[in-house]
C-alpha cells in the first residue's frame, strides 16, 4: 500500500502488554512554487501533489481555476504556473453585537456573497450517501486512522473523486486540485470532508468557487458567521439520516425526485 510503513511497537491490551507490528502512515515535506517562485512547505501525504498544489493556489485565492496553466511535480517539488492575482488582504472585520456578546465576521476581501439560487440542489437522501462515503473513509484510513478523506460529489451523492492526506485542508486541496485539472465546474460539486468545518476550511471552499460544504463533524462560529454572510450551503453533523443546515438551506431539496 502507498505512503505506509511497519514498526516494532509495545501494545496493552486485556491486560497485557506485547510487542506487535503497527501500520503507520508516511508524511513528508512538499515544497509548492508558483512561476518558478518558492510558495509554501506543506507536510502532507506524499501522493497525488500535483493535485495539491494545483488545489493550493486556488483554494488560497492566488489564482483562479480558469488561470491554472500547467503543473507537475518531481519528487516532492511542485511546480504550478498560473495567472497570478494580486494577493488579497487576509484580515477579518469583527464586530461585537449587544445582544449577547457575539462576534460578527465579515468577509474579506475578494469573497463576495453567493446568488443561492446557483450551485447544486441535494436531497436529504443524497447527503446521506455523502456522508456514508466519508464516514467509511478509505483503506489507507482504516489502516492506519491517520488520514483525513475529502470528496467532490454529484447532486445525487455519487462521488466524483475522493482523496486523503494526514492534513485535512490537504486533502480539500487535492480535491480541488483534481477539478481544477479535470475542468470540473466547482460551482456544480458537493464539497464534503471529514474534519471540522472551520472558519479556514469555509473560506478555502468559498475561493475554490464551491457552494455547498459538508462535514461529518462540527462547524465553529466564525465558520457558520462567514457561510451565512456568502450564502454557502454549510450542512454539519453529516451521519447517516441526520444532518444539521447551517447556512443557505435553499439549495436542500425536500421534493422526492420523480
Amino acid at each position: 500500500m502507498c505512503c505506509t510503513g511497519s514498526v516494532g511497537i509495545l501494545c496493552w491490551s486485556g491486560g497485557e502488554l506485547s510487542e506487535v507490528e503497527d501500520v503507520v502512515v508516511e508524511e513528508a515535506t512538499v515544497e509548492i512554487y508558483l512561476n518558478g517562485e518558492f510558495l509554501v512547505r506543506l507536510q502532507a501525504l506524499p501522493s497525488d501533489l500535483s493535485e495539491l498544489g494545483v488545489g493550493y493556489v486556488v483554494s488560497e485565492g492566488l489564482s483562479t481555476p480558469e488561470g491554472v496553466r500547467a503543473w507537475g511535480a518531481r519528487g516532492t517539488r511542485v511546480e504550478i504556473q498560473a495567472e497570478a492575482r494580486p494577493p488579497a488582504r487576509r484580515t477579518l472585520t469583527l464586530t461585537t453585537s449587544c445582544g449577547g456578546g457575539v462576534a460578527s465576521v465579515a468577509l474579506p476581501e475578494g469573497i463576495r456573497p453567493l446568488d443561492p439560487s446557483e450551485g447544486p440542489t441535494i436531497s436529504p437522501d443524497a447527503v446521506e450517501r455523502v456522508s456514508q462515503t466519508i464516514m467509511r473513509g478509505t483503506e489507507l484510513h482504516r489502516r492506519t486512522g491517520a488520514t483525513h478523506v475529502a470528496g467532490a460529489f454529484d447532486s445525487f451523492g455519487e462521488p466524483l473523486f475522493v482523496y486523503e492526506d494526514v492534513g485535512r485542508h490537504n486533502a480539500v486541496d487535492k480535491v480541488i486540485g483534481r477539478a481544477v485539472m479535470t475542468h470540473t465546474s466547482t460551482k456544480d460539486i458537493v464539497l464534503a470532508v471529514s474534519g471540522r468545518l472551520t472558519l479556514e476550511m469555509t473560506l478555502k471552499a468559498l475561493r475554490s468557487g464551491v457552494r455547498v460544504l459538508v462535514s461529518k463533524s462540527a462547524p465553529t462560529l466564525a465558520a457558520v458567521e462567514v457561510a451565512r454572510r456568502s450564502n454557502l450551503t454549510l450542512i454539519g453533523f453529516a451521519r447517516g439520516p441526520r444532518f444539521n443546515v447551517y447556512s443557505a438551506p435553499e439549495r436542500l431539496s425536500l421534493i422526492p425526485p420523480a
